[in-house]
């Protein structure tokens, strides 16, 4: 049976780096079955060829205007996509990116990660502009559970999350819990490695601590808690760097960008970088944050894993279910905790070391990337029964 999925509208940082190893590492499975994938013609999506006989990639136009955006949104949902399944006969619709509203029987499969759609406190929270955005993704959502039988999710955090809001509209849906892998791209450390790295890299703390999050700049990313954490380490006399990875030409993060610069902090912005140039940062930081307010799962927390970094999380639902007991929490958005699990940490070389090794060893409870691909295939596979 021909399987279509569509990755068309995948192009912030996280989801384009899920997208790709999905393409690379499907292009390495032994099909017996045709799969056609829709991407954008962008950035490192244009560069991909076909490596596998059984995969056909359809580069498609991507569209920056807002309403270039939705028209073309609503042609592939309803003409596009349609057409295609007539055409290939497709029997298998995946779809990452949380909406799927073609019309037609045949199994449709859609990954749901947006937290806007099930994170009621999130959304109450919002600026209003943000709320009226995220009201209308919650109608073409509602409309997408009416459309299909099977979701994926990446944690069961999300899955009791959904149920929780939307229950009513669950009820004869089936939910599958997909955890993320560790891209290739980013590597990991060996135990040899870590062992003879993590004296040297305590060591360098008292010199200057070095703090990562790797994120791209969204209002629930909690960016802003940033600023206020290095002001107050600065107040400790903790010399200290804090490195981000927002794109300036992200008008939202432009204010973020602003006040660090005219406050003079101890903030440094590494840009939207590639995964490949993420590796050094990783292997040379002491600590990772990951302050955001809401996630559907979170990747660069398990990338820190790979690396063995001790992990700076707040006590949220979505952090205790990625990281577990491999986290060092602090209560969300509050300073004074935070700086306080940071110290604990820095000033500590045997609690350092068990902390670290605690999160290097945390990773094994997540796939492969061939794992990951197998579950998907497995997940349209049963759905098809």
């Amino acid at each position: 049976m021909a399987t279509l999925i569509n990755l068309y509208n995948q192009v912030g940082a996280g989801p384009k780096t899920l997208s790709l190893n999905f393409i690379r590492h499907l292009s390495e499975e032994l099909l017996t079955e045709p799969f056609y994938i829709l991407i954008p013609d962008y950035q490192e999506y244009a560069l991909l060829q076909s490596k596998n006989r059984h995969i056909q990639l359809i580069k498609l136009p991507r569209k920056e205007r807002l309403i270039s955006k939705l028209c073309f949104r609503l042609y592939l949902e309803f003409i596009l996509i349609p057409r295609l399944v007539k055409k290939y006969d497709i029997k298998k619709l995946l779809a990452f990116g949380s909406f799927l509203l073609t019309p037609g029987k045949f199994i449709k499969l859609a990954l749901i990660h947006h937290p806007y759609l099930f994170d009621n406190q999130l959304l109450s929270t919002a600026p209003v502009k943000t709320k009226i955005q995220e009201y209308l993704k919650r109608i073409g959502f509602f409309f997408t559970l009416l459309n299909i039988e099977h979701l994926v999710v990446e944690s069961e955090y999300v899955a009791d999350c959904l149920k929780d809001t939307w229950g009513n509209y669950l009820r004869n849906k089936i939910i599958h819990v997909i955890p993320n892998p560790v891209s290739q791209n980013i590597g990991e450390l060996l135990v040899s490695e870590l062992e003879s790295h993590l004296p040297l890299r305590f060591s360098q703390i008292s010199g200057e601590l070095k703090i990562l999050f790797v994120s791209r700049f969204y209002p629930h990313k909690n960016h802003a808690f940033l600023i206020n954490l290095s002001k107050t380490l600065s107040s400790y006399s903790i010399k200290h760097q804090i490195m981000v990875t927002v794109s300036e030409r992200i008008p939202e993060a432009q204010l973020f960008l602003e006040r660090i610069s005219n406050q003079n902090l101890s903030i440094k912005n590494l840009g939207e970088i590639n995964q490949t140039e993420l590796r050094k940062y990783y292997k040379s930081s002491h600590l990772f944050i990951f302050p955001s307010l809401s996630e559907t799962f979170g990747i660069p927390m398990i990338e820190a894993m790979a690396y063995g970094l001790p992990l700076i999380v707040p006590q949220l639902g979505y952090a205790e279910a990625i990281v577990g007991a491999a986290g060092n929490y602090y209560e969300s958005d509050n300073i004074e905790s935070c700086v306080k699990t940071i110290l604990a940490l820095a000033n500590d070389f045997e609690f350092y070391q068990q902390r670290s090794i605690y999160s290097f060893n945390e990773l094994n409870r997540f796939p492969t990337p061939e794992r990951w691909v197998k579950s998907y295939l497995d997940a349209l596979s049963a759905s098809s029964s």
